[in-house]
């Protein structure tokens, strides 16, 4: 799955989350957790759990929690509700390691969650994980509800029948859903260019509210100093490539750089060193979920990688930056980010480093052999 996570604080709210527990966090056992799900009215909560018990790794159980409608609920509540308690101290780390996210951190939908736990997605199935079925599920959803989100359509409870699209937009935009297949899933084949740009409207909207909310992003950032235009090209397309999988978008620094809600990663090359262009470097680095731009422009940024490649020498918050430059054809760090970090947080980035610098240095490889500096024979061109 996506590695963009977003781990949820024991105080935030949520429209849609994803929590992992075992049975230390059951202090009254798995029936009670069964129990409370079954009696739940899906019209206060959407509730599809699941227990994976044929791998190597302790048996677990895994639920995926959806407010119906525009409202949004304490996390605190609902694990009262489940029968789940995070014994503070002691399960922190399971906590901020997948045990308490939204699901944003999955493509942002229920259908692309629950393929995944039941092991019947392309990267499931290659990693050789156990499938499980759809009646493993331990949900308060009917069959025919589970099947419409398996097949990646919308469902509403009876209190909602009346839901509109704009409302579902909204709640699409607040999960960081991407828009073109929200649009798909709404099954609307006929949906005129006003519609669109009504219901994206609504959407961004959603996004917006998510932002105000100013969520904490912990962000991997990259500074990749390079001597001339050159190498600028050939680094940003293996940026890009080495962040393949991720949805990116790439570009000159600066107003015309499109960022979307469920962007995750931004590849932009930094051409000169002016002002503006270093204040939205500036917005993008910081580490919550942030709305830049004026009124209608504004765009919503939540994803958590940015790699500048520039032959300017030194950013706006560069301390946050992992300093890097490309020597003898790969990428060397000369510094790395000066900011205080838990001994999780300095694996988690050194991993994270690593396995770019893998990808990076192979792919710039390949590019710069295919710069090898051939030109266009004019003799050729005019014979």
């Amino acid at each position: 799955m996506s590695d963009k996570r977003e781990p949820l604080e024991k105080t935030g709210t949520y429209s849609s989350v994803a929590i992992k527990c075992y049975e230390e966090q059951l202090p009254k056992g798995e029936e009670a957790l069964v129990n409370a799900i079954k009696t739940t009215s899906a019209d206060v909560l959407k509730i599809i759990a699941i227990k994976h018990y044929k791998s190597s790794e302790k048996a677990h159980w895994h639920i995926i929690v959806s407010c119906p409608g525009k409202k949004s609920e304490r996390i605190k509540k609902t694990l009262e509700t489940l029968c789940i308690v995070f014994r503070e101290g002691i399960d922190d780390k399971l906590w901020y390691h997948h045990g308490v996210e939204r699901t944003g951190a999955y493509g942002g939908n229920y259908a692309k969650y629950a393929k995944y736990l039941l092991h019947q997605t392309e990267a499931a199935i290659s990693e050789g994980k156990a499938p499980y079925e759809k009646t493993d599920f331990v949900t308060n959803l009917s069959d025919e509800d589970i099947d419409k989100i398996l097949a990646g359509e919308r469902i509403t409870t009876k209190k909602n029948n009346n839901y509109s699209y704009n409302d579902l937009a909204r709640e699409a935009g607040y999960n960081l859903e991407n828009f073109d297949e929200f649009i798909k899933s709404l099954g609307l084949p006929n949906l005129t260019a006003d519609a669109e740009r009504r219901i994206r409207s609504c959407y961004l909207s959603g996004a917006e509210r998510r932002a105000r909310e100013h969520e904490k992003v912990r962000r991997f950032l990259m500074h990749v100093l390079v001597e001339n235009n050159e190498m600028m090209e050939i680094c940003t397309r293996a940026a890009e490539k080495a962040l393949s999988g991720k949805r990116i978008t790439s570009g000159v620094t600066g107003e015309s750089l499109l960022i979307e809600p469920d962007t995750e990663a931004i590849v932009t090359y930094l051409d000169t060193n002016d002002s503006n262009k270093m204040k939205i470097l500036y917005s993008l680095s910081d580490e919550h979920i942030t709305a830049i731009g004026k009124n209608r422009e504004k765009q919503v940024w939540a994803g958590n990688t940015i790699i500048v490649v520039t032959r300017v020498e030194k950013l706006e918050r560069n301390e946050r930056y992992f300093c890097c430059e490309i020597k003898d054809g790969k990428l060397q760090c000369k510094s790395a980010p000066k900011i205080c970090l838990s001994n999780e947080e300095v694996e988690e980035y050194t991993t994270t480093f690593r396995l770019f610098k893998e990808k990076f240095d192979k792919y710039i490889a390949e590019y710069m052999e295919s710069f090898s500096g051939n030109t266009i024979d004019l003799d050729v061109l005019n014979s």
